[in-house]
């Protein structure tokens, strides 16, 4: 079951998370959950963990990744609404649904970046990852994060 999970969770408000939940229909029943750490502080980072998004399916569906980015792109106006300063804003995909588990990290903080960054990593994923089935590879773990300095997808395999 898929699982939004963030630091200002206690934050958001019934309406936002409802209109959450309606963007995140198409991928399931997606459940919210509080990030538990030390008393957050919005002034450093806002942070969202996307736990069990079939990932591949979304990739390969342009429906589905359409619906990724706006449900993205809430994630981030909200968080922006959230905050007293223009701060990053972290994402972690984690996808234990193949063999491979796939972790991708970013941070952002606007829309275009937000943009540009699911682009790349859209076509990073298709031709570094499915179309060669890396993440069959059962004893890997692949780590996918975003250079900003050269506006790329950058994998490991651990």
């Amino acid at each position: 079951m898929p699982r939004i999970i963030t630091n200002i969770f206690k934050k958001l408000t019934e309406p936002e998370k409802k209109e959450i939940k309606k963007l995140s229909e198409e991928f399931g029943d997606v459940e919210f959950f509080e990030l538990t750490q030390k008393e957050p502080d919005l002034k450093d980072s806002i942070k969202f963990i996307l736990d069990n998004f079939n990932i591949k399916k979304i990739i390969e569906n342009i429906s589905l990744l359409d619906s990724f980015k706006s449900l993205l792109q809430k994630l981030l106006l909200i968080s922006e609404n959230k905050s007293e300063i223009p701060i990053e804003i972290q994402f972690w995909f984690k996808d234990t649904l193949n063999p491979a588990a796939l972790n991708i990290a970013f941070a952002v903080k606007e829309v275009a970046e937000l943009r540009n960054m699911i682009d790349s990593l859209k076509n990073k994923l298709i031709t570094d990852i499915f179309s060669v089935h890396k993440e069959l590879s059962g004893d890997k773990i692949i780590w996918i994060g975003f250079d900003k300095e050269n506006n790329s997808c950058k994998i490991q395999f651990k």
